[in-house]
């Protein structure tokens, strides 16, 4: 799994929050802005603020309906995001009515595997497999998630 977060080579955010709740399937990497330019380094709080609003993670959970941990009334879904060195990750709530646009970086590789569980209001990502075997096994130690095979291209 991709764990870098180098997006300054997006030439375009096109993707609404609703496209990508609808459209883009768990796992998918994506980088995400609000449009505005990176304020100078010595601008600390300007900067801080900024990267907020700039990023990218993987899909890692949709919700359909508000979860007791957001605040957020209706669908949202979740980016996993990873600090350098992966020592630290988080994760980024979006809400439908976010004025964030996105780009899509990578889709899940075909052949590989998505171990999810659903939960009361939406689906996680426990896993991304590169084989039914590795699946097999996330699957055993949690027995109510399910597999799904990401199709290979045509």
């Amino acid at each position: 799994m991709e764990r870098s977060c180098n997006h300054a080579g997006v030439a375009q955010y096109a993707l609404t929050v609703e496209q990508v709740f609808h459209h883009i399937p768990l796992g998918a990497h994506l980088a995400y802005s609000d449009g505005t330019e990176k304020p100078p380094r010595e601008y600390v709080q300007k900067r801080n603020r900024w990267e907020r609003h700039h990023g990218c993670g993987r899909m890692s959970r949709k919700d359909f309906a508000a979860t007791a941990d957001s605040t957020e009334s209706g669908p949202t879904f979740r980016l996993l995001k990873y600090a350098d060195g992966n020592i630290f990750c988080w994760f980024r709530l979006f809400p439908l009515t976010t004025s964030v646009r996105f780009a899509l970086l990578e889709l899940p590789r075909p052949g590989s595997f998505l171990v999810t569980r659903d939960t009361l209001t939406g689906t996680d990502l426990l896993h991304i497999a590169d084989c039914e075997a590795s699946a097999l096994s996330r699957l055993a130690i949690t027995p109510d998630a399910r597999i799904e095979r990401i199709p290979p291209l045509l």
